[in-house]
């Protein structure tokens, strides 16, 4: 079993091993099957959210109305069905077509395309997921879980699974910006998108204050774990 690519984000972190955090893992700790999702909006720029790979949904997975109305997408009539989630029971007849989707901790350049189920505006608010992978997408792209090893695996590439909270919003501007190479990455929980920073001072700087809770005097410490900079840009 082979580690993610070089370019994967490997569970959104500045190098692949630093933001793991699964070495001082403590034992007792509840892991789960939770990843990103980066998805192209009309423009093209990636757009990205939590998503759950969940064995016990039977169908191809559901996508929330929030998530989905950030990513532009159309609907279409589907038959109805129910569904029973963490946000509540609901039924849903629409569907949409989620295209050049990328797990960006696993790969950077896989890909794969699946039709999801909407589910409505008033059950989406209370669910933490802009996705939830189902059984038979994730049969389909070789995508795959393990509860005894607690990891998820992608074909040959593995990574391991994580807390339910770990992929907070703080966490996934800093998954944002590692994406330097790809279309823009935006965190569907931002309110409105942020400039793209092409000084890398800049774009330190900000993932600096993210990381330490704002408090800026701790940026030469962060600065200083930063394997991926130049001198200069030190």
């Amino acid at each position: 079993m082979v580690q993610p690519d070089d370019e994967s984000i490997s569970d959104g972190s500045h190098s692949s091993n630093e933001f793991m955090e699964v070495t001082s893992r403590k034992p007792t700790e509840s892991l789960h099957p939770i990843t990103v999702v980066a998805a192209p909006d009309k423009e093209g720029k990636r757009i990205a959210a939590k998503i759950l790979l969940d064995q016990c949904c039977t169908d191809e997975g559901l996508i929330s109305f929030e998530f989905a109305k950030k990513l532009g997408l159309s609907t279409r009539r589907a038959d109805k069905d129910r569904y029973l989630t963490a946000a509540g029971p609901f039924e849903t007849n629409e569907e949409v077509e989620l295209s050049n989707c990328m797990l960006p901790c696993l790969s950077s350049n896989r890909t794969f395309s699946v039709t999801l189920r909407l589910i409505p505006e008033e059950n989406s608010k209370s669910l933490n997921y802009g996705v939830i992978l189902g059984q038979q997408a994730m049969r389909k792209f070789d995508i795959d879980t393990s509860i005894t090893r607690s990891v998820i695996t992608w074909g040959d590439i593995e990574i391991p699974m994580v807390s339910r909270n770990h992929w907070s919003k703080e966490r996934l501007l800093l998954h944002k910006a590692r994406l330097t190479k790809g279309p823009t990455l935006q965190s569907a929980d931002e309110e409105s998108e942020q400039p793209p920073q092409s000084d890398p001072n800049e774009v330190l700087e900000t993932e600096a204050l993210i990381a330490t809770n704002y408090q800026k005097h701790d940026i030469v410490e962060y600065i200083a774990t930063r394997t991926d900079l130049t001198e200069d840009q030190r």
